[in-house]
């Protein structure tokens, strides 16, 4: 027969938790090591990246269509490559963006992509931060 065990506590080291339920009625307990509590925040950063490298295409090409601008496509394509790839460099996309968007003249900064871009890079942020 099992030994009766009083210690109530729970305690994972070096372990990876997925949704798991830590203590239960009552019980209390501790994690140390990564823990993924689920796939729904996963999901939505997965469709936020993607909508965010269509509208950076969409406004690629309204560079590469406006003459003068100080932004040019090639500036969009340093946002791109930290997106589009398997683990995405969220905060050097976000950099990139940022000195991108000082550079892009105040009548494309009214482009409904403009605004989505923001929109959409302030999620991404959200949700991997």
């Amino acid at each position: 027969m099992p030994e009766k065990r009083t210690d109530a506590g729970v305690s994972i080291s070096g372990g990876n938790v997925v949704a798991g339920n830590i203590g239960g009625s009552g019980n209390t307990g501790s994690v140390q090591g990564p823990v993924n509590v689920g796939g729904a925040d996963q999901e939505r950063i997965v469709v936020a990246l993607q909508e965010l490298l269509t509208e950076l295409g969409r406004l690629r090409t309204e560079l590469a269509e406006s003459s003068g601008a100080d932004a040019e496509p090639g500036d969009v394509d340093d946002v791109i490559e930290a997106l589009d790839k398997d683990e995405p460099d969220i905060e050097r996309a976000g950099s990139r963006w940022e000195r991108l968007y000082r550079r892009i003249p105040e009548g494309l900064r009214d482009l409904d992509t403009i605004t989505r871009i923001v929109q959409l890079m302030g999620e991404v942020r959200g949700l991997a931060g």
